[in-house]
């Protein structure tokens, strides 16, 4: 994968997605629901259904939908790297995160990658 494409793929097919950070919540016994304690951030992020294949075709595929995340916010300032659930909003969308790997170039973060699930 070509990092300069993988920034032009963000910039020409990549929409602005929510992402709310899970492990700023916290459960409110009161009330019976989990209240954010930090605001949502907004990023160019794009869908995507990965094709993953092995040569004797004898695993079972699960979660095969992916999300790209360019690592700077819509605003130029730098995203906290998402982490296992995490929701992830947009493109008429909601999916939680349980997988994140880094696209990293010269010790510097590309994108995320992040496996989701509905």
């Amino acid at each position: 994968m070509r990092l300069t494409g993988l920034s032009q793929l963000l910039k020409r097919h990549g929409r602005n997605v929510k992402v709310t950070k899970l492990q700023n919540s916290v459960y409110d016994p009161t009330t019976g629901t989990v209240v954010n304690t930090t605001e949502p951030f907004f990023v160019r992020g794009y869908f995507y259904d990965s094709t993953e294949t092995n040569i004797y075709d004898t695993q079972v595929g699960e979660g095969n939908r992916r999300v790209i995340l360019y690592p700077f916010g819509i605003e130029g300032l730098p995203i906290p790297k998402p982490a296992i659930g995490d929701i992830i909003e947009g493109q008429r969308d909601k999916v939680s995160v349980w997988r994140v790997d880094e696209v990293v170039s010269n010790e510097k973060v590309m994108a995320y990658i992040c496996r989701v699930k509905e």
